[in-house]
């Protein structure tokens, strides 16, 4: 008897809520990613500390359809010019989302923070 294997969701963030725990401000550079390379998009945020900043869902037009883009990676620039990366796949990350939290810490470092 043959078996068929689904295709694993795949663990894309494509909105995201970017906490700022630190005691500076930040700022964040999103990457973006959709299906092809020239879909690439970099957005910078600024992050006051203890606040959010929300990331929005990005989508590109391929023909008649809308694909929807993945946050690739995060760059946090904190202001003494020491930057911390977070890059996909992230952890706790299993299926597609929206609404992930991410979260940068006291020291600068960027986390995966789980809903």
């Amino acid at each position: 008897m043959a078996q068929l294997f689904g295709l694993k969701a795949p663990s894309h963030v494509y909105s995201a809520t970017l906490t700022n725990s630190s005691d500076d401000d930040v700022t964040v550079a999103v990457e973006y990613a959709g299906s092809d390379s020239s879909h690439n998009e970099t957005v910078n945020v600024t992050v006051p500390s203890g606040g959010s900043q929300t990331l929005e869902e990005k989508t590109v037009q391929l023909g008649d359809q809308e694909q929807r883009k993945f946050i690739q990676k995060l760059t946090v620039t904190s202001q003494d010019g020491t930057t911390n990366e977070l890059a996909a796949p992230f952890a706790g990350v299993t299926s597609p989302k929206q609404g992930w939290q991410f979260e940068v810490s006291q020291d600068g470092s960027l986390q995966s923070v789980s809903n």
